[in-house]
């Protein structure tokens, strides 16, 4: 898991779309927001299609955030969320 400072530089580096910060973030994330979109999908594929949706849409939401006030954590946890919200939807 990276540290606070870690986070900052590579969200500082996903706004200029450094790939090495993206997959960063994303390996140090993944595994929390498999569990929280698993815990709602309830099967592995539909999981990781979620999170993989959830990631890109945080990777180009990113440009809106000011990284030292980012909570990373918690913005994973309420992506993976929404996604899942929606994407419960789209199987109705």
């Amino acid at each position: 898991m990276l540290n606070n400072d870690e986070i900052i530089v590579c969200i500082n580096g996903c706004k200029q779309n450094s790939r090495d910060s993206q997959k960063k973030i994303y390996t140090s994330f993944y595994g929390f927001a498999m569990s929280v979109c698993f815990k709602y999908a309830g099967n592995k594929d539909d999981a990781v299609e979620i999170v993989k949706d959830g990631f890109l849409k945080l990777f180009v939401g990113l440009q809106n955030y000011e990284a030292t006030t980012f909570q990373c954590g918690s913005f994973v946890y309420g992506m993976a969320k929404k996604n899942n919200d929606k994407y419960s939807h789209r199987q109705i």
